[in-house]
């Protein structure tokens, strides 16, 4: 049963778990392993647009005037990393431009806004 519970996980996060779950109860420790696995799913589940979380978050950045090398210092990325991203969300959203895909994200803002 360990070895079931280590293989879904990394030896890091495996032995991290090991040890910070000393004090659990068996509920308590099914209780977080469905809490872990549940948010690693999420995680890895694409929006319906295509794009992963990095490209959204590359999008986001564009949108607020961020030039390719602010990007790539801040998330600490190589300028060609975030060329690439770039070049992958226009791709995947039909546009040409840095200044179709900060529209796009205004637009995504506009529509998830609860309207007041």
């Amino acid at each position: 049963m360990v070895r079931e519970a280590r293989s879904g996980l990394s030896e890091k996060e495996a032995d991290a778990a090991w040890t910070s779950g000393g004090g659990l109860t068996v509920e308590g420790l099914q209780i977080e392993v469905r809490q872990h696995f549940n948010s690693r799913a999420r995680t890895r589940q694409r929006p319906a647009h295509g794009l992963s979380h990095r490209e959204i978050e590359i999008a986001e950045l564009v949108a607020a005037g961020m030039t390719s090398r602010a990007i790539a210092d801040k998330l600490f990325l190589s300028e060609r990393t975030v060329e690439t991203h770039l070049t992958h969300i226009m791709t995947k959203l039909g546009f040409s431009s840095r200044a179709q895909v900060a529209a796009w994200i205004a637009e995504q803002h506009r529509a998830s806004a609860p309207e007041v």
